[in-house]
């Protein structure tokens, strides 16, 4: 079986393509091909890298412009992406690897950037599924005349994946419509070891930490730091550890110093070793806007750690307040300065907190999701 897969984050890698990478590893394994449709977005990473030396085909397409050049220069080059895309599909040679199916892997709108994608496919009558990752949870990011063609897109989609039951839900409001053949798929997880991480000391320094993306309106960080610099926390002895990259990292850098809290900040970049994190760091914070269900907050409660997180993608059907965590009933500072002020009450309830947080993740993850995936694949196909 040939297998296409189209990727569309502009970076080289991100927490949305390791459900895909984990079945294109299993694909391999059992003899199927794997053709990747992604942006040509600078050096290779490591785990594209892995997967090509394995026999994974990797087919980059025109697209990326690079976010850290002047904006005339920008501007110039999205015209000319534009112009050349209306001359030559971008998926041209994609689409002619004779795929006998193509994996869409996106946000629930992403569709609507890549109709040359799908047009191609319907016409051709090229079998897809859809992988939706994420939809905005308190904002709808498609126009009137978006909506219907986004519904048709799921609609001649073999099969519908979400990796959280209320991004389906949020999703259908939005596009106002059932989404027809669709699917709970689990994203894997960054750990080899799934035991709890011991407990550090509560009695010193409180360690806060928040993983992901430097994306402050998918993320958050910038309404935390908001909360933190507020006179009660000064007096208090905490600490914030930000793990992640990404386009905000210098924004939230400068913001931390305006909110005057950078000696209380530290930026750590990726850090490979999701275990490392929790060997110091006694709580999550995920202020996010919108999620479908994040890797970081599964990771966590693995590693044994509470998490406090905002009401958004399926937070609460893997945390309920004061039992494996806490949760913001809205992603604003109000709400979360509320929710911080509570668990902070609440630091003797922490570790077991996180003992909760460790079983009731080890009931919901998928051990072998790459696995999974590919078997849903596969048998609809046959």
């Amino acid at each position: 079986m040939r297998i296409g897969v189209v990727c569309v984050i502009k970076e080289s890698w991100g927490g949305s393509e390791e459900l895909w990478a984990a079945m294109a590893h299993e694909a391999i394994a059992s003899g199927h091909e794997i053709i990747v449709s992604a942006y040509d977005c600078g050096n290779i990473h490591p785990k594209m890298q892995a997967l090509i030396e394995k026999g994974v085909t990797l087919i980059y397409r025109r697209g990326y412009v690079k976010p850290n050049i002047p904006a005339w220069k920008r501007i110039l080059n999205k015209a000319s992406v534009i112009l050349l895309n209306r001359l030559n599909n971008p998926f041209k040679k994609f689409i002619d690897s004779r795929l006998d199916l193509t994996l869409y892997n996106g946000t629930s709108y992403s569709c609507i950037e890549d109709l040359q994608l799908f047009n191609a496919l319907i016409s051709r009558k090229i079998n897809y599924d859809y992988l939706s990752h994420i939809a905005a949870d308190y904002y709808r990011p498609v126009g009137l005349a978006e909506v219907p063609v986004i519904a048709n897109i799921f609609k001649n989609a073999r099969t519908n994946y979400f990796v959280a039951d209320r991004t389906i839900k949020i999703t259908e409001r939005q596009i106002g419509s059932t989404i027809p053949n669709k699917t709970i798929v689990r994203n894997p997880v960054n750990l080899k070891n799934i035991n709890r991480v011991i407990y550090p000391s509560i009695h010193s320094q409180i360690n806060f930490a928040t993983v992901g993306l430097l994306v402050a309106a998918h993320k958050g960080q910038d309404m935390l730091f908001e909360v933190l610099s507020a006179d009660n926390w000064k007096k208090r002895n905490w600490h914030l550890n930000i793990y992640g990259s990404g386009v905000d990292e210098n924004f939230l850098k400068q913001l931390a110093i305006f909110y005057n809290i950078q000696d209380r900040v530290t930026f750590h970049g990726k850090v490979n070793d999701v275990r490392d994190i929790w060997q110091k760091n006694h709580l999550l914070l995920m202020t996010s806007l919108m999620e479908g269900m994040p890797l970081a907050v599964v990771e966590a409660m693995l590693c044994g750690r509470p998490c406090l997180v905002t009401d958004v993608g399926d937070h609460t059907a893997w945390i309920q307040d004061k039992q494996e965590g806490f949760i913001a009933d809205a992603p604003s500072p109000p709400s979360i300065a509320k929710t911080l002020e509570n668990a902070w009450q609440n630091q003797n309830s922490w570790q077991e907190m996180g003992l909760n947080a460790h079983n009731k993740a080890l009931l919901l993850y998928d051990s072998k999701p790459g696995k999974t995936f590919l078997n849903f694949l596969v048998s609809k196909h046959n």
